[in-house]
């Protein structure tokens, strides 16, 4: 709600070099995405309490860079590692994760040409990303293939394992 004021706030200050309609459409945009996107002690209360759902996917990747960028540990981990991943569930979302210079940035959907494919269903991909399905075991039963070289999908899985230690906090 404090990001919400501030946005308020910072509309205001502007009023005078927007025109009123094109002020409110940003007004309304911030207003979304502040309500829309959830924060790492929500995601991590879904994860805790079993609610973490499909819906919730692209909030997680989001979470997981916003942690990734600022953590040292995660900096260290991915080190020379410049990687387009594309988590993609079968008749479900699409997102894809840039690793590029120890910075990460997530797209909604396909986006370029991803080095690694890591693909699955619904419950696989719900289960991997709260930590209630092992990835490797999902992977050997062939719920989760992979695309690429293999040895990234395990780094993302180390990856996702911070993350949820983080959240975890």
């Amino acid at each position: 709600m404090k990001d919400l004021v501030i946005a308020i706030r910072s509309m205001h200050t502007r009023a005078a070099i927007i025109p009123p309609r094109e002020m409110l459409q940003e007004l309304f945009s911030d207003i979304l995405y502040l309500v829309k996107n959830m924060d790492k002690s929500e995601l991590a209360e879904k994860i805790e309490n079993g609610e973490f759902v499909i819906d919730d996917v692209l909030d997680f990747f989001k979470i997981l860079a916003e942690i990734a960028n600022a953590s040292e540990e995660i900096q260290d981990e991915i080190e020379g590692w410049d990687r387009v991943l594309l988590f993609s569930v079968t008749n479900g979302p699409k997102v894809t994760l840039n690793v590029k210079d120890g910075k990460f940035e997530v797209q909604d959907g396909e986006q370029g040409t991803p080095d690694i494919t890591l693909g699955m269903n619904s419950d696989v991909a719900v289960g991997v990303l709260s930590g209630e399905t092992d990835a490797t075991s999902a992977y050997m039963a062939g719920a989760l293939t992979v695309t690429g070289p293999l040895p990234a999908p395990i780094k993302f899985r180390t990856l996702t394992e911070l993350v949820r230690e983080e959240l975890e906090g």
